[in-house]
């Protein structure tokens, strides 16, 4: 049987990813309970933010042991 790999890389990676999950529903929620078009602005706001940063960290690659000077 082949092994399940964690696309996460470790229970904190994991634990953060849900926790950031949670809070970015929870404001589209509370923003939909408010008013409708609240909701869908907090959830553009939130979608481009989150985007704006996944597009930084693939183009920007991190800095391995061999690269600090």
């Amino acid at each position: 049987m082949a092994e399940i790999r964690n696309p996460l890389g470790s229970e904190a990676a994991a634990f953060r990813f849900l926790i950031a999950t949670v809070i970015y529903l929870g404001l589209i929620g509370l923003g939909s309970v408010i008013n409708s078009w609240l909701g869908l602005a907090i959830f553009l706001v939130l979608t481009a933010g989150v985007v704006w940063w996944v597009a930084g960290r693939i183009r920007r690659p991190s800095a391995g042991p061999d690269d600090l000077s």
